[in-house]
């Protein structure tokens, strides 16, 4: 059986359609509508993990990145020299 992986950016796709089409309510708007997709996306990885269908993180990819979740790159961190 195969595995999924999380997306690090669940709000990408939408992203892409543009802004909210309500006008003077755009800035409210994307903030709730981000807040929606993050949980979709939280959800969707437990049920997954529930169902024991979530692939392992590759071990470059295992740094927990701005969202609290692995995958990313946190642009805070410092370099490795």
């Amino acid at each position: 059986m195969r595995t999924i992986e999380e997306a690090p950016d669940p709000k990408a796709v939408v992203r892409s359609l543009g802004r909210v089409p309500l006008s003077g309510h755009e800035t409210a708007a994307e903030h709730w509508f981000s807040l929606v997709y993050e949980r979709a996306a939280v959800l969707a990885g437990a049920l997954a993990a529930a169902g024991g269908l979530l692939g392992e993180p590759d071990e470059e990819c295992s740094e927990v990145g701005p969202s609290g979740r692995a995958g990313g790159i946190n642009p805070l961190a410092s370099p490795v020299s």
